[in-house]
């Protein structure tokens, strides 16, 4: 079931619906042979979160240093300009 709502196109996968499917399986059926996928896709896509956000840390300290890299640029360009 966690899959039909995974497997949607794009702008309605519904992954709360899906991650929920998925933990109820585990949960009720703990010797079903689909335990494991669905454990295994939960373990994935909290990766794949946990590697978004630290892209997107990654991305504004990119923005930060360049823009801190941009005034020393400007403060030396300055200081040369001075007799």
């Amino acid at each position: 079931m966690g899959l039909t709502y995974v497997l949607r196109p794009a702008p309605s996968a519904d992954w709360p619906r899906a991650a929920a499917a998925f933990k109820q399986l585990a949960d009720e059926y703990p010797n079903s042979p689909f335990k494991s996928p669905a454990n295994l896709l939960l373990s994935l896509h909290s990766e794949l979160d946990q590697v978004s956000t630290d892209i997107k840390q990654r991305d504004q300290r990119i923005k930060q240093l360049t823009t801190e890299l941009d005034r020393l640029k400007k403060i030396d360009a300055d200081r040369r300009k001075k007799p």
